[in-house]
């Protein structure tokens, strides 16, 4: 398993700090914790693809933690998803 820090920061923007935001990989899926603003792009910079996603796991509901999810969800509209496995939306 490996975690990857993509935001630990704040709800008030921040050069260099990005909002609540950890991956969670595992041999075969990989799960959000929280998807604050910024995490997509997070994603990206560490060579995450979208599709790689299997879950997402909000650990309240603050915008500094749930801004992207609306992101995640529009892109997972895109045609190149089309036949993935539904992705879980999981809140505590």
């Amino acid at each position: 398993m490996r975690v990857t820090i993509l935001g630990s920061g704040t709800a008030i923007p921040a050069r260099g700090r990005f909002p609540a935001g950890v991956l969670v990989e595992a041999a075969d899926w990989s799960m959000l914790v929280d998807a604050g603003p910024g995490t997509l792009r997070r994603l990206a910079d560490v060579g995450i693809g979208l599709e790689r996603i299997a879950a997402v796991l909000l650990t309240h509901y603050h915008t500094d933690h749930t801004a992207d999810l609306a992101a995640l969800l529009f892109g997972l509209r895109n045609p190149r998803y089309r036949g993935r496995a539904a992705l879980r939306v999981l809140g505590a």
